[in-house]
């Protein structure tokens, strides 16, 4: 279901919207992933579009022109665990009811 995606930093996003929690130490130092699920979503720049369709890499963009045609946006907070110590998994569940919970299994 995803039709693209692109990547954030961290603190562009949370400059630009107020989600309400506070931001964690380091975020300038970090990426959000955005994923979009349909081409109507993405950001409006051809080669950006083109290139979040997925050729290879990721592409990096801003906040503002990352969300430019997102008419909602659902925002899921997790902890990135020590890499060393734990592989973790992130599954998004689309077609589903609208639940906006976080289930988590270890």
């Amino acid at each position: 279901w995803a039709t693209g995606l692109v990547s954030i930093n961290r603190k562009d996003l949370f400059d630009t919207y107020d989600f309400g929690v506070p931001m964690s130490d380091g975020a300038e130092k970090e990426d959000v992933l955005m994923l979009y699920n349909e081409r109507k979503a993405m950001p409006n720049e051809r080669s950006l579009s083109r290139a979040a369709e997925y050729d290879g890499d990721i592409p990096h963009t801003t906040a503002e022109e990352a969300t430019e045609n997102c008419d909602s946006m659902s925002v899921v907070f997790i902890k990135n665990p020590d890499s060393r110590k734990i592989g973790q998994c992130v599954a998004l569940v689309g077609g589903q009811y609208q639940g906006y919970h976080v289930q988590r299994w270890r």
